[in-house]
C-alpha cells in the first residue's frame, strides 16, 4: 500500500494466469539467438506479440473487474511495521510455542486496526499546498476539521497528473475522499487530470465557474465527471 496506495485482491487470480505466461515468455527467450535467421525472427516476433497480447488482455480484464482493486490511503508507519512483524510471526509460527495460534491472531488485530492506521493526518491549522504539476495548476486546501478541497486539476506537461501526482498526494495524507473539487475554467491544463482523480478519490461536491459549460471541452469534462 505504501507508495502505490493500491490493494488488488484480483491479483491472486491474475497471478495464476500470469505466472505460467511469464514462464512461457522466459522459456521462449532461449530461442532469441536464432533470431539472426529472418524466418525465425519473424516467427518469434509473432509468438512474443501473441503471448504479450494475451498477458495484456488478462491485465485489462482484471483492471475492469468490479471490486478487483481499491485505492487506499498510505498506512501510518506504525501500522506498516506492525503488519510486517505479524507476517514474520506467521512465517516462524511453527518454531514458536503457541505460534500457530498467536500469529494469525496478531495478523487479524493488525488488519482490524487498518482504519485507524489510515486515518487522515491531523493538523492544528489549515494548510494550502501548491502541487508541482509543471505547466498546469493544482492546489490542495486542508482545514483544521479534516475537510479537503482541490482547486484545479490539470497539466500540459504531465498527461497522468491526476493519477500520478494529485491522487497519490491526497492518499498519502490519508484522504480517501475530497469534500470539494473546484475547476476554475475548462482549459486542459486546469482540468485534464480530474477524471483520473475522481476514479481514485471520491469527491462530494464539484464546483465550476459560470462559463465552464460554454466550451466543448468543459461539457466533455462534465460528462466524464
Amino acid at each position: 500500500l505504501r507508495g502505490w496506495n493500491l490493494l488488488a485482491p484480483v491479483s491472486v487470480i491474475v497471478n495464476l494466469v500470469a505466472t505460467p505466461l511469464l514462464a512461457v515468455i522466459l522459456g521462449s527467450a532461449l530461442l532469441l539467438p536464432l533470431a539472426v535467421l529472418e524466418p525465425v525472427a519473424a516467427l518469434l516476433g509473432w509468438w512474443f506479440g501473441a503471448v504479450l497480447g494475451l498477458f495484456d488482455l488478462v491485465v485489462q480484464w482484471a483492471a475492469r473487474l468490479p471490486g478487483g482493486h481499491f485505492y487506499l490511503p498510505s498506512p501510518a508507519t506504525w501500522w506498516a511495521i506492525a503488519f510486517y512483524v505479524a507476517l514474520l510471526l506467521l512465517a516462524v509460527a511453527h518454531r514458536l510455542k503457541n505460534g500457530r495460534v498467536l500469529a494469525p491472531i496478531a495478523l487479524g488485530v493488525v488488519f482490524a486496526l487498518m482504519p485507524l492506521g489510515m486515518s487522515p493526518s491531523k493538523s492544528s491549522h489549515s494548510t494550502l499546498t501548491m502541487l508541482d504539476v509543471r505547466q498546469g495548476a493544482c492546489a490542495v486546501l486542508e482545514t483544521e476539521d479534516g475537510s479537503v478541497a482541490v482547486f484545479d486539476c490539470g497539466s500540459q506537461a504531465r498527461p497522468h497528473v491526476g493519477s500520478w501526482t494529485i491522487a497519490p498526494y491526497l492518499l498519502s495524507r490519508g484522504h480517501r475522499r475530497g469534500d470539494v473539487l473546484c475547476l476554475s475554467h475548462a482549459d486542459a491544463d486546469h482540468i485534464n487530470g480530474a477524471a483520473q482523480l475522481v476514479e481514485r478519490v471520491r469527491v462530494r461536491e464539484l464546483w465550476i465557474s459560470e462559463d465552464f459549460e460554454s466550451s466543448l471541452q468543459g461539457r466533455e469534462a462534465l460528462a466524464w465527471l
